[in-house]
């Protein structure tokens, strides 16, 4: 049986993923990574001591900008509405959830989590959770906490946009035991390697999405996607045929400079924009681009700002290929570079594969008409654009006071 606090860290436990060792390669010995993180996370918890909060309030928590994105505006137009945040997120006027609470009780339980995590757990995961130590701290504790503070605070409901990482994993578990509404709006769009939905109510962008979680008893409305409210795009006739290149963590140096040198080849306008979470090559990437006279994009924009100057999109196993198509543009890649089929774009013939991005003057209009005939299966919205997603689900969950 998994332990819960296996369970609660599905992101860096789940071994389809193998999250760390993808994103993070060990630079460190995993104890020492690990017990550096947790005296500097529990050291930086004495700065968030809000215990008092609004009774009655429906709760947003949000641990990340892209869930912000998404919760943000939703709440805005909820009644009786308070964000929170947690981890290293901030936002000005949002307040943090009390983390010291977590961390001074999880340093408490620690013993008893390292012998729980050691009797239940895979090497990998043990691997995973002693180089996340703070981690494996705070999850020991994490359940009675929140009961605390539900108690504490009387929410009218708890919303989430995360269902993986062990923060809103653990404020679910609780809200559900005690009996307060649960709502989940995925702050991305998922694959079928997500953990089953566990919210009472789910609220998601579009029937595809729907067929990719498994569920075992939420109530589930499809609602369209907040984050691309007022971004989608028509797909009328494109008149530049630029491509923009995206990278992301996960893509090695050495093919990062081949794609780079490849696009600089083609007789067309050409970008070249990494993952915003890839801060350590972002300077790599941008003289790499200038060496080659290719333009770099803001790691931390959207390529919605450069829509109209390219048609096409190029990423290996990326959720740009989505943002691609809500902004009216064709996502492309390369066998090589796009390895396995993660969102089920390929069986879904949601993309285009070449050989190489030379090919990109082959792409028929067929292909690119097929390709958007279809995306609004992947947006609920795009079926009605009129009503936005975030006015649909704030005034659900203003209908579960009623």
């Amino acid at each position: 049986m998994t332990s819960r606090i296996i369970d609660y860290n599905y992101d860096i436990c789940f071994e389809k993923w193998d999250m760390l060792n993808r994103t993070a390669p060990k630079k460190y010995p995993v104890f020492i990574e690990g017990l550096i993180r947790l005296v500097y996370f529990s050291l930086r918890s004495f700065k968030f001591l809000n215990l008092f909060v609004s009774k009655n309030e429906h709760i947003f928590l949000t641990g990340s900008y892209n869930q912000y994105v998404v919760l943000g505006p939703v709440a805005k137009k909820t009644n009786s509405s308070r964000v929170l945040t947690f981890h290293t997120m901030k936002i000005d006027g949002i307040s943090h959830i009390p983390e010291i609470l977590f961390y001074l009780m999880g340093l408490c339980l620690l013993p008893l989590s390292l012998v729980d995590l050691f009797r239940s757990g895979k090497e990998m995961q043990r691997e995973s959770m002693i180089r996340r130590m703070e981690r494996l701290s705070v999850s020991g504790a994490s359940f009675y906490v929140w009961r605390f503070l539900f108690w504490l605070w009387c929410p009218k409901s708890l919303v989430v946009s995360n269902d993986h990482n062990h923060w809103p994993r653990s404020a679910v578990r609780a809200a559900n035991e005690m009996g307060i509404d649960t709502i989940y709006i995925p702050h991305s769009f998922t694959s079928e390697s997500f953990p089953p939905l566990e919210c009472k109510y789910s609220l998601l962008e579009s029937v595809i999405q729907k067929k990719k979680y498994k569920n075992i008893g939420s109530e589930i409305k499809i609602t369209g996607s907040v984050r691309f409210e007022g971004m989608v795009s028509k797909c009328e006739q494109r008149t530049e045929s630029g491509v923009v290149v995206c990278f992301n963590d996960e893509d090695c140096l050495n093919l990062i400079e081949e794609i780079i040198k490849s696009v600089s080849k083609l007789d067309r306008k050409a970008y070249v924009k990494p993952h915003p979470a890839d801060t350590q090559r972002h300077k790599l990437i941008k003289e790499l681009s200038e060496e080659h006279d290719l333009k770099f994009c803001d790691p931390f924009e959207s390529i919605y700002v450069i829509k109209d100057d390219v048609s096409y999109v190029a990423a290996g196993v990326s959720g740009v290929h989505i943002d691609a198509l809500m902004f009216g543009l064709i996502p492309v890649t390369t066998s090589k570079w796009y390895k396995k089929d993660y969102y089920n774009l390929i069986s879904e013939e949601m993309i285009i594969v070449l050989d190489n991005l030379a090919e990109l003057d082959c792409v028929s209009n067929d292909q690119i008409t097929k390709i958007f005939s279809n995306r609004s299966n992947y947006n609920d919205h795009l079926k009605n654009t009129e009503k936005l997603p975030s006015d649909i689900i704030s005034s659900l969950i203003d209908d579960l006071e009623l």
